[in-house]
């Protein structure tokens, strides 16, 4: 690690995390990220989301928290005041810009990628002492973050992103996501170590050998080119002592090859094991919508990581 002078020291110091520090999750959902950061010891002071159901599940698991139903961006929300040590998170929605929807359209994806560019200045604007992003890593996205870096814009350097797949951190699945914020917090998460952990970790009860998703097709390289090949019923498996496909609104399916008949989907809590989710938290009756709101949390263990790696004097000092 690169010595640091006593005055990057001293500054470093004041930008550690501390117990206690506010957290404000926009777009929260169901609290994925909230619940990360309240497992890292920050106190979550305030959630927005324009679904008010998942907004009462949040308020169900985090009833310290102010809850706001808002279409953001909402310019009469109130946040903690200049000089109050406060992280800001949002995960803007990602649907439209997924590369797996194939129904969106050029208006709702120009939307999206305009509520992607409004945070991040939004969280460059704000009085936050830290602040991050996660998104889809699609070309679109990773567009809209060069254009904040050309040579005239004032936010040029005011920010880093990364790419990872969270089966890297810990999380039991392969999710590929893009993960922007302040500069010294994407360095001190791309210093995390490298933990890994399979299916088998943390669901104590399969319904099979093996994990199915709903991927029927795939590209495979054909000497210089890439074909669409079908694939078998026993090729869209994956065995527990792997990491899991990414989890989505469609439930994953047990499977024990040879596959045959009608195959059983895992269930709310293991789907929410997979995704770094405690088992006590609630998230609601209603399957669909839990299966919903699951798939589109940030794994709790990733701002949990992130805000550790943001706490450590080793990470930021560098």
């Amino acid at each position: 690690m690169t010595q640091c002078s006593l005055l990057e020291w001293v500054g470093v110091q004041r930008r550690l995390v501390q117990p206690g520090d506010l957290f404000v999750d926009l777009f929260c959902g169901l609290g994925g990220a909230s619940e990360g950061a309240r497992e890292a010891g920050m106190r979550v002071d305030l959630a927005v989301d324009s679904d008010a159901e998942m907004l009462q599940l949040h308020a169900l698991n985090h009833p310290e928290c102010a809850q706001v139903c808002a279409t953001l961006p909402d310019c009469s929300l109130e946040f903690p005041i200049s000089g109050q040590r406060w992280w800001l998170h949002g995960s803007p929605p990602c649907t439209k810009v997924s590369e797996a929807n194939q129904d969106r359209d050029d208006d709702d994806r120009s939307e999206a990628v305009e509520m992607v560019t409004w945070f991040l200045k939004f969280a460059m604007d704000s009085s936050a002492l830290w602040w991050s992003m996660e998104q889809v890593a699609t070309p679109v996205v990773v567009q809209a973050l060069e254009a904040l870096r050309r040579p005239q814009s004032p936010y040029r350097r005011r920010f880093a992103y990364t790419v990872i797949d969270f089966y890297d951190i810990g999380v039991p699945q392969n999710r590929r996501r893009l993960l922007a914020g302040s500069p010294d917090v994407i360095a001190a998460l791309q210093r995390a170590p490298t933990v890994h952990r399979c299916v088998r970790d943390v669901v104590d009860d399969p319904g099979g050998t093996h994990l199915r998703n709903k991927v029927w097709w795939m590209y495979c390289k054909k000497g210089d080119t890439y074909q669409k090949t079908l694939l078998t019923q026993d090729q869209r498996c994956r065995p527990l002592d792997m990491p899991s496909f990414c989890i989505t609104a469609t439930p994953l399916r047990w499977a024990t090859p040879p596959v045959t008949g009608h195959l059983r989907h895992i269930s709310v809590r293991q789907t929410a094991r997979l995704q770094t989710f405690p088992d006590s938290y609630n998230v609601g009756a209603l399957s669909s919508r839990a299966r919903l709101g699951l798939a589109n949390a940030v794994p709790p263990l990733v701002m949990q990581t992130i805000v550790q790696q943001a706490s450590h004097p080793g990470a930021l000092c560098a």
